[in-house]
């Protein structure tokens, strides 16, 4: 990823993040939520990360069963601390048309 190569130049580094993933979790979270899709944010953070392997590992680890399989603990993180602090309070598009 090139923001990974970029984080080891001198630099005082910032990205612009494209949110526009609608795929597998993402997509789930922004419909369930009324959310941004977090997929590509949580890629960018992981990448300019200044922390262990560890930490990496468990951001982008998919839960492999139950109601959370397929989701990413990054993408739960970046939720459960939007969500709070200035999530969107509008309704899911799905109670508005009356599913």
């Amino acid at each position: 990823m090139v923001l990974a190569g970029l984080k080891k130049l001198p630099v005082e580094l910032s990205a612009v993040v494209s949110m526009t993933d609608d795929g597998g979790s993402s997509g789930v979270l922004r419909d369930e939520l009324v959310v941004l899709p977090p997929g590509d944010v949580r890629q960018c953070l992981v990448a300019l990360a200044q922390s262990s392997q560890m930490l990496r590992d468990l951001f982008n680890y998919r839960y492999l069963s139950g109601g959370l399989k397929g989701h990413s603990f990054g993408n739960q993180t970046y939720c459960g601390g939007h969500c709070p602090f200035g999530g969107s309070t509008r309704r899911p598009a799905s109670d508005r048309e009356g599913r």
